[in-house]
């Protein structure tokens, strides 16, 4: 008589207890019909890992990186850029390119969600939920 035991163990999934960071990164700025002034930029509102947006303005040139975490599966990491002063009699447009990376328990940031249009306009905005 051949008498099988299948041993099985509760093991959990190993996203269970995952670890995920998201870093913002903005780039481009202002742009005027002919050329932004110095005090114009762009406003970035972004979710934090308290998922409580934040606001900061930013120059009119370079790339910005923000980084949040640590985050669980079902965070939905969001980034908007507006103009900056928002006025209405304004002719100012912005040229925003918005891109969000998320990592694994410290591993490699992966891109996961971008908008790298070269559009002037009022504002862009991309998001990505952690699954």
């Amino acid at each position: 008589m051949l008498i099988v035991v299948a041993f099985t163990s509760c093991k959990k999934n190993a996203t269970d207890n995952a670890q995920y960071y998201v870093k913002y990164v903005v780039k481009g700025g202002a742009v005027y019909p002919l050329v932004a002034s110095a005090t114009s930029g762009l406003k970035v509102k972004l979710n934090n890992d308290k998922n409580v947006t934040e606001e900061y303005v930013r120059g009119n040139s370079g790339s910005h990186e923000f980084a949040v975490g640590p985050l669980v599966k079902g965070f939905t990491a969001s980034v908007t850029a507006l103009r900056f002063p928002n006025l209405a009699t304004s002719n100012l447009y912005i040229k925003p390119q918005l891109q969000i990376f998320v990592s694994l328990n410290n591993g490699p940031y992966v891109l996961k969600s971008e908008d790298l249009s070269n559009t002037t306009r009022d504002s862009a905005t991309i998001s990505y939920k952690i699954q």
